[in-house]
């Protein structure tokens, strides 16, 4: 078993034709495909577009593999293995430009898995606006983490809520999704 292929697999849901994950994303002809794809051996999934689930699979492998070259470039030292699968998830789902900050917090010395933990709650947005699917799963990669548990729900905790909270200050929208929508246990 492979706890980052596992928990990848179980948040991107495995499609075999391609389709517009949101609304802006069918505003900008941008599909998906397989567990997650919007391209596959660098050309860009179009509509109407069909794979596997073998055939996922392995590009599910392939796609973590670039990700985690792409992240050696920028993190000089991953403090360890579940921190590492909280990050490449990250950057698998945001892409690895994502998150500079949090790539400054890992390779500072001394390391401070709080700060680092607390940047994960940042990366909730799609053309400007905040996500509730992306509220909920970055706070699953942030208790990957700090925590090492690979879960998903639908839900934060209350010490999630008020990080998310703090990291989106500024963001009257993101404030109003994470107070009255998102689910709080």
């Amino acid at each position: 078993m492979n706890n980052l292929i596992d928990y990848l697999k179980l948040w991107e849901e495995f499609r075999s034709d391609a389709y517009a994950a949101t609304k802006d994303e069918a505003d900008r002809g941008i599909y998906t495909i397989g567990y997650g794809f919007t391209s596959v051996s660098g050309k860009k999934v179009l509509l109407g577009n069909i794979m596997t689930e073998n055939r996922a699979s392995l590009e599910l492998q392939i796609k973590i593999d670039a990700v985690r070259s792409a992240l050696s470039k920028l993190i000089l030292k991953m403090p360890n293995n579940y921190q590492d699968d909280a990050v490449i998830s990250l950057a698998y789902n945001a892409g690895t430009g994502a998150f500079p900050t949090l790539a400054s917090i890992i390779n500072r010395e001394p390391f401070d898995a709080n700060k680092a933990y607390e940047q994960f709650f940042d990366c909730i947005y799609q053309s400007k606006k905040p996500l509730l699917g992306l509220i909920y799963r970055r706070a699953c990669d942030a208790n990957i983490f700090k925590n090492g548990v690979y879960e998903k729900r639908h839900y934060l905790t209350k010490d999630e809520q008020k990080v998310f909270l703090r990291m989106n200050a500024g963001n009257d929208l993101a404030i109003d999704m994470i107070k009255n929508k998102a689910v709080v246990k």
